[in-house]
C-alpha cells in the first residue's frame, strides 16, 4: 500500500472519530445543563390538653387530686346521724380552660362500706347545666329528684354507676351531682360511735 493510501485512510479514521467525539460532547453538556427544581412542606403540630376540675358550690372550681379531695358540705350536719336521717351535698365538674371534651364517670370507693359505712345506703341524682347557668345546689329530696338518676336511693355506699356524662370542651357545660345520704331507720344500735370517710372519684377522660 502506498503512502499516499494510508495518509488517505488515517485522516478518514482521524475524521470519524472527530465526528464521534463531537457527539459524545453534545451529550454531555446537554446533561450537565439540566434545570431541576423542588417543592418541601412541613407543618407546626402541637398537643392539646385535657383536664377537669372541681366544685362543692357550684361556683370556685378548682383541682382536687386523691391526695386532697373536695370535703362535701351537707345541708344538715352529717355528724351526730341517728336512725331516720338524710342529708344532701352536691359537687360539680367541668372541663379546665382550653381542655378538649370529654366523659366523666362516677366511682364509689371499696372501703366506702367501713365502720359506719356498713349501716348507711345512698344515691346520687345529676344534671348537666351550660356554662352560662349556675348549678343548682343539692339541698334536699326535691332537688335529688329534679335530676336523672345515677345511683338509686338505698343503694349501699359502694355502689358505682356505669353511665358516662358528657362533658364540653373549655369549661363549656358543668355536671353536679347530688349526693343524698341516708341513715334507715331501723338501723341497728351497733352502729353507734361508728364513723366513716366515704370517698367518690369523677374519672374523665377525653373524647
Amino acid at each position: 500500500m502506498t503512502d499516499r493510501r494510508r495518509g488517505r485512510r488515517a485522516s478518514q479514521k482521524v475524521r470519524a472519530l472527530l465526528a464521534a467525539g463531537v457527539v459524545v460532547g453534545i451529550g454531555a453538556a446537554s446533561t450537565l445543563a439540566a434545570w431541576t427544581d423542588n417543592e418541601t412542606v412541613t407543618a407546626n403540630l402541637t398537643a392539646g390538653t385535657f383536664g377537669i376540675v372541681g366544685s362543692t358550690d357550684g361556683a370556685t372550681f378548682t383541682d382536687h387530686p386523691a391526695e386532697g379531695p373536695a370535703q362535701l358540705t351537707f345541708d344538715v350536719p352529717a355528724a351526730g346521724l341517728i336512725p331516720g336521717t338524710t342529708v344532701h351535698a352536691s359537687f360539680s365538674v367541668r372541663t379546665t380552660s382550653g381542655s378538649a371534651a370529654g366523659t366523666a364517670s362516677l366511682d364509689a370507693d371499696a372501703d366506702n362500706g367501713s365502720g359506719l359505712g356498713a349501716y348507711l345506703t345512698y344515691g346520687v341524682s345529676y344534671q348537666i347545666y351550660d356554662s352560662g347557668s349556675t348549678p343548682e345546689p343539692c339541698n334536699d329530696a326535691a332537688a335529688f329528684d329534679a335530676g336523672t338518676v345515677l345511683v338509686p336511693r338505698g343503694s349501699v355506699l359502694t355502689t358505682a354507676p356505669t353511665a358516662t356524662q358528657n362533658l364540653d370542651a373549655n369549661g363549656g357545660s358543668t355536671i353536679t351531682y347530688c349526693f343524698e345520704i341516708t341513715m334507715p331507720a331501723n338501723t341497728d344500735n351497733a352502729a353507734q360511735g361508728l364513723t366513716v370517710a366515704p370517698r367518690w372519684t369523677v374519672n374523665a377522660q377525653n373524647t
